[in-house]
């Protein structure tokens, strides 16, 4: 993963865990970042903080989403 990918990573980490649903869109619209990768020191994915985190609007747009995955 490039440093500038990394970055939009931890936006989106963070995003999906308080619940900032326009953030977690524009970072999957426009970066192509898998909300389903887990970083390796927290073990958990952007989706999985999500859901611990109650947070449903996410967890919809996230499974409603097609993704279009770039090289990370």
């Amino acid at each position: 993963m490039t440093k500038e990918n990394l970055v939009h990573y931890r936006y989106l980490f963070w995003a999906c865990m308080r619940g900032h649903i326009f953030v977690v869109d524009h970072i999957l619209y426009n970066f192509g970042i898998s909300p389903f990768l887990a970083e390796k020191e927290e073990e958990k994915s952007p989706f999985m903080l999500a859901i611990e985190n109650n947070q449903e609007k996410i967890v919809k747009l996230i499974l409603i989403k097609e993704f279009r995955y770039g090289p990370n």
